[in-house]
C-alpha cells in the first residue's frame, strides 16, 4: 500500500466523521427548535401580557356588579362589601341617566381614567385573561388568599348552562367561591348568580376563597374546586388556566396569620351588687335611649345597636350579655325594649375589621363609661371581674394596638375591603 492509498482511506474516514458529526448537530438543533416551540406554546398567554404592556391602546376595565345575594354561588364574603358598591353603582347610573351625551361621553373617560389609576395600582395590574381582557382588580379576586380559574370558551356560553353543569360538585366545597363573566359589550367584569337573567359568556373566572374566620380550606376543598373547574372545561370546551399559587401551602399561610390577629374585644357593664341581696337588672328603655343618645343604631338582623363611622364602617356592637355559661343572651328586639331587663350588655369590638382601632376602642370607652355612670353599672371583663384604667389601657395596647401593626406589616390594614372579605 503506497502513500496514495493511505491518502484516500483517511479521506474516506474523515467523511465518515464529518457526516456523523453533522448528522448530531442536526438532532440537537431540532430538538432545540421543538423545546422552544413547546415552551411556546405552553406561555402564549404570557407573550401576549408582555406585548401588550407596552400596548398604550390596552382598555383598563373596572368590574361592573351584577350580583344578586345567593351564598351558593358568590360567598359570604361578597354579603356586606359587594352590596355596598353595588348600590353606590346604581347611583352612578341613575345620576349618568340624567346626563345628555356630550355629559355621558365625559364622565366615560373620567370612569376610564379611574379605572386606569385603579388598575395601576392593583396586586392583579398584569395578569391577563386573554389578550384584551384585564384581570378584575383585588377588591373582587385577591390572589394572596383566593385560588382563580380562568377559562375561556371556544364560542359564547348560556350562564344557565354553566351553574346547570356545576350542581353537582357545590356540596362538595366547603368554601366560599366567586364567579365573575366578563361582559364585551360593557368591557367589563360582572358578579354571575343563577337568579341574574341569562346571558352569553366567553371568558369566566371562579375563584375559591382559601381562608375565612371559619379556617383554612382544606385539601378536599382545594381537590373539589379542582375537580369543578376541569370538569366544566371539559364539558363546555374551555381552555383553562389557574392562577399561580400554592393553594395548599397559602391556605395554610393565611390561616396563620389571620389566627394571630382574629382578636373580639368585649367591655362589660355589670351590675351592681345590692346590699340586700337582691339582684339589679337594666331596662330596655334605658339601654334604647342611652344608645340613641350616643348614636348607635340599631340592627335588627344582628339584634344589636352599632356604632359606624362616616364612611359607613362598622366600629362596635353593643349586644345583650349574659354571665350564665348555660344559657345564651337574649338578643335586643325592637319591639320588646320597654319589657326587656337585663343584667349585663358588652361593647364589643372586631379587631380585625375594626378601622383605627385605638380611636374606635377610646370612643368604646367613652360611651360605655357614659353607660355606666347612668346605669350604675361596673366595667368588667368575661370574668366579672371589674376593670381598672391599668387594665383598659393594657387591652389596647396588646389586643388592638399590636395586633393592628401586625396586620398592616402584612398589607392587610384593618376594615379594609381585603380584611372584611378575609374575616368574613
Amino acid at each position: 500500500m503506497n502513500d496514495l492509498h493511505i491518502g484516500f482511506i483517511a479521506l474516506a474516514v474523515l467523511a465518515v466523521v464529518a457526516v456523523i458529526i453533522y448528522n448530531k448537530w442536526q438532532d440537537f438543533r431540532q430538538s432545540k427548535k421543538a423545546q422552544t416551540m413547546l415552551h411556546r406554546k405552553n406561555n402564549d398567554e404570557f407573550d401576549a401580557a408582555n406585548n401588550n404592556e407596552n400596548n398604550e391602546d390596552i382598555s383598563k376595565v373596572e368590574p361592573n356588579l351584577g350580583f344578586a345575594d345567593n351564598e351558593e354561588y358568590s360567598g359570604s364574603q361578597a354579603n356586606n362589601l359587594r352590596s355596598k358598591l353595588e348600590k353606590q353603582q346604581n347611583q352612578n347610573q341613575n345620576q349618568n341617566q340624567n346626563q345628555n351625551q356630550n355629559q355621558n361621553q365625559n364622565n366615560n373617560q373620567s370612569q376610564n381614567q379611574h379605572s386606569e389609576n385603579i388598575s395601576n395600582n392593583s396586586i392583579n395590574e398584569h395578569i391577563f385573561v386573554s389578550q384584551n381582557v384585564k384581570f378584575p382588580n383585588e377588591n373582587y379576586v385577591d390572589p394572596r388568599f383566593e385560588w382563580s380559574a380562568i377559562l375561556e370558551f371556544a364560542e359564547p356560553i348560556e350562564m344557565s348552562e354553566i351553574f346547570n353543569n356545576a350542581t353537582d360538585f357545590l356540596p362538595k366545597i366547603g368554601k366560599p367561591m366567586t364567579w365573575l363573566g366578563y361582559d364585551k359589550n360593557s368591557n367589563r367584569w360582572e358578579f354571575l348568580s343563577p337568579k341574574l337573567p341569562e346571558r352569553s359568556l366567553q371568558n369566566l373566572i371562579i375563584s375559591l376563597q382559601l381562608c375565612n374566620r371559619d379556617g383554612a380550606a382544606s385539601e378536599h376543598d382545594i381537590h373539589a374546586f379542582e375537580a369543578l373547574v376541569n370538569h366544566l372545561a371539559e364539558v363546555l370546551m374551555s381552555v383553562v388556566k389557574f392562577t399561580e399559587i400554592d393553594p395548599i401551602s397559602t391556605a395554610k399561610e393565611i390561616d396563620d396569620f389571620c389566627s394571630d390577629v382574629d382578636i373580639e374585644i368585649s367591655i362589660n357593664l355589670a351590675t351592681k351588687k345590692q346590699e340586700n341581696g337582691e339582684k339589679k337588672y337594666f331596662s330596655g328603655s334605658q339601654i334604647f335611649d342611652l344608645a340613641k343618645e350616643k348614636g348607635l343604631e340599631f340592627d335588627a338582623q344582628e339584634g344589636c345597636f352599632i356604632k359606624s363611622n362616616k364612611q359607613g364602617n362598622l366600629l362596635y356592637k353593643l349586644m345583650n350579655n349574659t354571665f350564665d355559661k348555660d344559657s345564651e343572651s337574649e338578643a335586643f328586639n325592637i319591639h320588646n325594649m320597654n319589657s326587656l331587663k337585663t343584667s349585663s350588655i358588652s361593647f364589643v369590638l372586631y379587631v380585625p375589621c375594626c378601622p383605627n382601632g385605638g380611636e374606635s376602642y377610646n370612643d368604646l370607652l367613652i360611651n360605655a363609661s357614659h353607660f355606666a355612670k347612668v346605669l350604675d353599672a361596673d366595667l368588667v371583663d368575661d370574668n366579672n371581674h371589674k376593670l381598672g384604667a391599668e387594665e383598659l389601657q393594657r387591652i389596647m395596647n396588646d389586643y388592638i394596638v399590636k395586633p393592628q401593626l401586625i396586620m398592616y406589616k402584612k398589607d392587610f390594614p384593618p376594615g379594609s375591603n381585603a380584611t372584611l372579605r378575609l374575616f368574613s
